[in-house]
């Protein structure tokens, strides 16, 4: 079998689409200087998800509509449920090798009601205090609810509280 040449898929007519490079080019322009914005789960690791997390919780997202749309026979209006989702930098190791914020990966988190709740609490004593907060997030398991046919995905929730401009490290 020959070899397989990389090329892009993304072409219009006989000329590349401007912007749209092969893998190897795409990697090697972002390597410098860009940020990166990221959607994270939480929860179990066998469904691809984070079982830990820790990160400063830096402010509410939109929500993420989930589900079927669902139609009121009486009034036409169509509504949807959604999922609240958070902003967070995560903590790693940072360029200089040390434990601290990742400040240019920003992490989107679609939360469950309980993750939820922690985090708008949260939110609002940093508001209230002028803090900022580091959020530890872990999946400890799921739970039957009573009746047997749902889950119920439950997390431990730590929370540490930092002036706004102090530095964190790790």
């Amino acid at each position: 079998m020959a070899d397989k040449k990389e090329q892009s898929l993304v072409k219009n007519g006989t000329d590349l689409i401007p912007g749209a490079q092969v893998r190897s080019e795409f990697e090697k322009f972002i390597s410098e200087g860009f940020s990166q914005i990221e959607t994270v789960l939480f929860g179990d690791t066998e469904a691809n998800k984070m079982k830990f997390y820790i990160g400063v919780l830096t402010g509410p997202a939109d929500p993420v509509p989930v589900g079927e749309e669902k139609i009121n026979p009486r009034t036409g209006e169509v509504t949807r449920n959604v999922m609240p989702c958070w902003v967070f930098k995560p903590m790693g190791k940072t360029f200089d090798g040390q434990i601290g914020v990742v400040e240019n990966i920003t992490h989107v988190a679609p939360c469950n009601y309980q993750v939820d709740a922690a985090c708008k609490r949260v939110w609002d004593t940093c508001e209230r205090q002028g803090k900022k907060a580091v959020l530890s997030i872990e999946f400890i398991g799921a739970g039957k609810i009573k009746g047997g046919a749902r889950q119920l995905n439950r997390y431990r929730i730590f929370e540490r509280y930092y002036d706004r401009d102090a530095v964190i490290t790790g």
